[in-house]
């Protein structure tokens, strides 16, 4: 082990090249315990070493994001995730130093031939996505015989993260037997972080606890009026302390990512030696999902591998496979069967469906998931449930709610209208990586047919 600290004082980067890195970076417009302010003078600060080592850091504002989720038995239903925003310069910081540790990670890939194992969080996937990785993994099972296939997700990803293990593991990315003064600055504050409820917020600043709340909330100059302080917010026990000092960063900081990667170095290590290496599988981590496809093998060979993996998974701290994600499958004369039930301690119907990425294999075809379809025409339909109920009440074409339903829902819409796009703008995306796949295609053909279908329509009478 180095003793050598040179590789991490934070002086890797200055601020003209930390600006030329990130040219259209931008300070997002939301309000925080410190002020919005001029990039220039943040790329300084945040470059220099010695100010991140005495810098004191403010508590995240967390909150609970909804993700709408769907499903035939339930329809359209929510699920919660507790996330985190830093400070404004803050996550300025944590920006730079997790860019450093990406160079340091992707250089770490390159050496070790993981490139391809790790494709969550990094800063060279040259505009790489989901779409990209899925179609690797299913191109690979579709070129081999047969192959047993293995899909896992990783039970509290983020609030898991051992506290020791992941200091270990970014040592040794770095070449140190301990973290210089800045980085341990950086560390410390995304284990022992500290944090402030959004609602709390809301409350003090006498703002509703909905959309125009917080709205208003991200207009103001900073979070607290002038009456409050972060020492009243402690009298008030209105900041919460990770108070397990074991385990658990932040999910949603801008360097949160890279040391969830740090964090599985060893295990990407491992599985890519035994799978791609000595069994000349495959082998892909997208953040906490995992695919793995061993061809040509028999069932005795699978169950010594399988076995292998778990003792892996084991050797990592706190790391564990949630149990309903599981699912094993085996592939042969373009069929896929789901074989849980020889395996796996899991009850009730299996799906004959490899699902990765939000794309589904059913060894021939590939096509979006039908959750993602589901919850796409489950949404439109709504919206045009609402254009003919205001149409009915209001005796008019309500031609304003149209196009509102055309440019998010459909391919009828102008890119300065919705430069970030919409679901069927995705489907044109999976169209063209997953070129020649009908089920893909299909999806954007009919669209337009079953939303003009669906508006013409008449509105079933009122009771």
């Amino acid at each position: 082990m180095l003793t050598d600290t040179s590789k991490n004082t934070g002086e890797d980067m200055n601020a003209d090249e930390f600006k030329q890195r990130y040219p259209k970076y931008f300070v997002p417009q939301y309000t925080h315990f410190d002020r919005k302010m001029k990039l220039d003078d943040a790329f300084n600060y945040v470059t220099n070493s010695e100010n991140i080592k005495k810098h004191k850091f403010f508590p995240f504002i967390s909150y609970i994001k909804k993700f709408v989720k769907f499903s035939k038995d339930k329809g359209q239903y929510t699920k919660e995730r507790a996330l985190c925003y830093a400070a404004h310069m803050d996550s300025l910081i944590y920006k730079y130093y997790g860019m450093l540790l990406n160079d340091e990670y992707c250089e770490f890939l390159d050496k070790k031939s993981l490139d391809y194992c790790a494709i969550a969080y990094r800063s060279n996937l040259k505009g790489e996505s989901n779409i990209h990785f899925s179609k690797r993994a299913f191109d690979f099972i579709k070129k081999q015989e047969k192959a047993y296939v293995f899909i896992g997700d990783f039970k509290d990803f983020f609030p898991s993260l051992d506290h020791i293990y992941l200091k270990e593991r970014i040592c040794n990315l770095l070449g140190v037997e301990q973290l210089s003064e800045d980085y341990y600055a950086i560390f410390k504050n995304v284990t022992r972080f500290s944090m402030v409820e959004l609602e709390e917020l809301l409350s003090i600043n006498s703002l509703p606890n909905n959309l125009a709340g917080k709205h208003k909330f991200n207009k103001l100059k900073t979070a607290l009026p002038d009456n409050e302080t972060l020492n009243s917010l402690k009298k008030k026990k209105c900041i919460h302390v990770n108070r397990n000092l074991e385990n658990g960063i932040p999910q949603g900081s801008p360097i949160s990512g890279v040391l969830a990667n740090i964090y599985m170095m060893e295990f990407d290590l491992a599985m890519m030696q035994l799978i791609e290496e000595e069994n000349n599988g495959l082998y892909m981590r997208y953040s906490d999902d995992i695919i793995i496809v061993l061809p040509n093998i028999e069932e005795e060979v699978f169950r010594k591998i399988y076995d292998s993996i778990i003792n892996e998974i084991n050797a990592i701290p706190n790391l564990i496979l949630e149990d309903k994600k599981k699912n094993i499958f085996y592939y042969e004369h373009q069929k896929v069967l789901n074989i849980n039930n020889y395996y796996l301690e899991k009850t009730g119907k299996n799906s004959n469906i490899i699902n990765y990425l939000g794309f589904s294999f059913d060894g021939v075809d590939v096509t979006i998931r039908q959750k993602t379809q589901a919850k796409y025409y489950y949404r439109a339909y709504g919206k045009i449930k609402t254009i003919k109920r205001n149409a009915f009440m209001t005796k008019n074409n309500n031609k304003v709610s149209k196009k509102e339903l055309y440019r998010n829902y459909s391919e009828r819409h102008g890119n300065a209208e919705n430069s970030n796009g919409n679901y069927i703008d995705y489907v044109k995306r999976a169209e063209s990586v997953y070129e020649g796949e009908k089920k893909i295609a299909n999806i954007r053909k009919r669209h337009m047919s079953k939303i003009a279908l669906r508006l013409k329509k008449k509105r079933s009478k009122q009771r």
